[in-house]
């Protein structure tokens, strides 16, 4: 069973798309309070697909 084989990709995936997007929204808005915002909205929504009760639902 492959487990480690697709999931490295999906990391490195999502921390360039979300390194790509923090830096194009801090160029664009230049507004610190907005990018702070985003940045925390992306943490909360990262910890929550990782943790372990949104796998049990995933894979019911």
């Amino acid at each position: 069973m492959p487990t480690g084989m697709y999931r490295p990709g999906l990391e490195d995936v999502t921390r360039y798309a979300f390194l790509i997007a923090y830096a194009l929204s801090a160029s664009s808005l230049c507004a610190a309070q907005q990018t702070n915002t985003f940045f925390w909205g992306f943490t909360l929504v990262r910890s929550h697909l990782s943790s372990p009760t949104v796998m049990n639902f995933t894979h019911r």
